[in-house]
Order: C-alpha cells, then structure tokens, then sequence
C-alpha cells in the first residue's frame, strides 16, 4: 500500500511495492522492506530456502539499524552514505553468521539496492543510495528514466569492457552469473552514491525479474501512466509476470513529494566505492607448535578432506533444468559445474527443446536452477505444457 513518509531534513517521500514469484519458481526468493525513509530490495540465492533467508535477513537488517533510536550526532552519521554503506555490510556479515549455523543454508547469498533519506558531510538534505548485485535502481527525471546503479555481473562486465552489446548482454546465457553479492565474502565492497532529492522525481528498485521481462520502453511507460506509486508497482510487476515470469520479480516505486530547491546545487552525483566501515570478522591467531610435526600434517589432511567434502557437498546439492540429447531435463548439480565436479543427468525425456518458444529455449540454455527434485520437475512440467506437449 502507499505510504506517505515523515519528511527527513524536508525531503518527503511516498513509496509502493510489489512482489510475485512468477509463473516458473517454486518459491519467491525476493524480499522488500520500507521503513521511515528507508526502501531496500534484496533477491535472493542458494539451494532449498537459503535465497529466501538470506533476502529476508538483508532487508530487515538494514531497515532494522535506521530504525533504531539516535540522536543528535549519532543519528546524523546513521542517516548517510557512509551510514548506508556500514547497514549494508553488516547486513553482509548477519547472512554469512546464519549461514555458518545450518548446513542447509551454506553458500546462499543476495543481491541488495536501497534508497535512504539522508544527509550529506557539509549538512545538506540528500539520497543515499547503495547496490550490490545485479538488483537495480533507476530514476525518471522529465519523462527520462535513467539507471542510477551499476549491475555487479559478468554480462556487466563484458558490456563496460566493450566485449558485449547491451542487446547481446540480454540474451547472454550467463546474464545470472554475479560478481558480487552479499554473503558470499566477508570483505564486501558495496557501491554508493549521493543523488539531489527533487521534487516530482519518481525513484524504482527492482530484482532482474522485472527487466529482464520488460525492456526499457515499457517500464518508463508504466512509470509515467500511473500516478500513485501503488498502482505503478502494481502494473509493472503484473506485466512482468504476464511477459513470461520466468523469475521471481518485485518492484518498490519512490516518490519525492516534496524536497528543498537548494538541494540540486549542492551534492554530487558522482559514483564513490568507499571502503567498509564494519571492520572485517575477526580471525583467531594459531599458536605456532614447533613438536609433533606428525600431529601438524594429520591436522592438515583432515583439513583437506573437509575443504574436499564441502566442495563435493555445495557441487552436488542444486538441481537445474538443461536439455540432453535435444530434449528438456533435469540434472543434478551446478550448471557449469564446479572443479572437477559436473552436473549428474537425474531425469531425461522431456519436451523437444525445438518446440519450445525462443525465450524458453534461451532459459533451458543458460539453465533454469531449482531449489529440490520436485521443483525442477514441476519446471519441466510447465515447459512441456508452454509447449503445447
């Protein structure tokens, strides 16, 4: 539902959101939360629930730390970029923490993009915003929608390196493939920046479930059709589902209602990477034991085998819906596999990938992954009746 937020340094703020899991996942494994000025984003990743725990711990940690009661100083250094950049990484930490304590949550992770009504150094009224991952955050202007974010992704990459075009990029069959997310490393960097709070400037945060259905035009469409951010939300996230919903999709649209006309000439817009303000966790010291060496190599081949066992562990747990032999099927493991682990065939005879439609036949290619058996078959249930089989 709309919300119309208390003003922050006269800078207010309506917001509406939207969620769906889509016509093909099991699960939703997005999450979005929206506080006093604060709107986060996450989508999530990992075998069984991890994508959908490690989203719901992001969101609520950051909208959690601005939530808490400051004063003075303290609520000022809260409420910036840096402060956003710090509720980010120890959101970061909070995922891998969960993750340590359940075997069936290791190796998952998310993507994350906020919006925060903040303050700059020299006291002016600003927005921070923050992104790792490949979620987005765009801004309309005068009619022109524009993305404020950079995608963490090696499609991202190879576009920014001149390798790839936008258009080949789209179609990538490893469009999915991140080069940043939280949960994944303790050592987070997280890109941020300080954008002018303008009046009648409409701010989206979306997961790849949106764009990766709706190209540029329709989502700037839908964006100046509906007046209520509620009902922008709304469309966009049913479009999306209706263009194919291959993925999860959720869309938060942000408001400024209202902001002080002096604010444009004094901040930057320029894109920072600042370094982590939460220090890194802390490593325990080893003794060093210069007796028993015979002791030191029987420690360090259990070690091995752990490190050999986890490695086999993490290659075998996924599942995912490829095709073998011409036809839709479900392997067990990682896509492109990993080390000297590969996928392992689990069910074969589907549907003729040639019958399936373009865009499904690019997603059986760069591979549909699934959170257990009974997902990745229902998956290739759902090809099979798309495909009219």
């Amino acid at each position: 539902m709309n919300r119309r937020l208390e003003s922050w340094q006269k800078i207010t703020l309506r917001s509406g959101g939207a969620t769906h899991q889509g016509k093909v996942r099991a699960n939703n494994q997005d999450a979005y939360a929206v506080t006093d000025g604060v709107f986060v984003l996450t989508d999530g990743m990992g075998g069984h629930s991890g994508g959908e725990v490690a989203s719901e711990i992001a969101a609520t940690t950051v909208v959690k730390l601005f939530s808490e009661p400051s004063r003075g100083r303290k609520a000022a250094e809260r409420r910036s970029r840096s402060g956003l950049e710090n509720a980010v990484t120890v959101a970061n930490h909070e995922v891998i923490k969960r993750a340590a304590t359940n075997p069936d949550l290791r190796g998952m992770g998310t993507t994350l993009c906020a919006i925060v009504a903040a303050t700059s150094q020299n006291g002016a009224p600003i927005l921070a915003v923050a992104n790792v991952g490949d979620s987005r955050v765009y801004r309309l202007t005068a009619g022109a929608l524009s993305q404020v974010s950079e995608d963490h992704s090696l499609v991202a990459d190879l576009v920014r390196a001149g390798e790839l075009s936008a258009t080949e990029a789209a179609r990538h069959p490893q469009r999915n493939v991140l080069t940043r997310a939280l949960g994944i490393e303790v050592n987070l960097a997280v890109d941020t920046w300080e954008l002018a709070p303008v009046t009648g400037d409409r701010f989206l945060l979306c997961s790849d479930g949106l764009f990766n259905e709706l190209d540029h035009r329709t989502i700037t469409e839908a964006l100046l059709n509906f007046e209520e951010p509620q009902d922008a939300a709304d469309a966009l996230t049913g479009a999306a589902v209706a263009a194919g919903g291959h993925d999860n999709v959720t869309v938060l649209v942000v408001d400024v209602t209202e902001a002080p006309e002096a604010a444009k000439a004094t901040i930057s817009e320029a894109h920072t990477k600042i370094q982590n303000v939460v220090p890194p966790l802390p490593k325990k010291r080893r003794k060093i034991v210069t007796w028993r060496v015979s002791v030191f190599f029987a420690t360090l081949l259990v070690l091995a085998g752990v490190v050999f066992g986890s490695i086999w562990y993490y290659a075998q747990s996924g599942w995912f819906v490829g095709q073998h032999e011409g036809r839709v099927s479900v392997f067990q493991g990682r896509p492109a596999g990993l080390l000297w682990f590969e996928p392992r065939l689990a069910v074969s005879g589907g549907v003729p990938v040639a019958e399936l439609s373009e865009h499904d036949q690019d997603l059986v290619a760069a591979a549909i992954e699934a959170d257990s058996l009974t997902a990745a078959r229902e998956v290739m249930e759902r090809l099979n009746e798309r495909s009219g089989g």
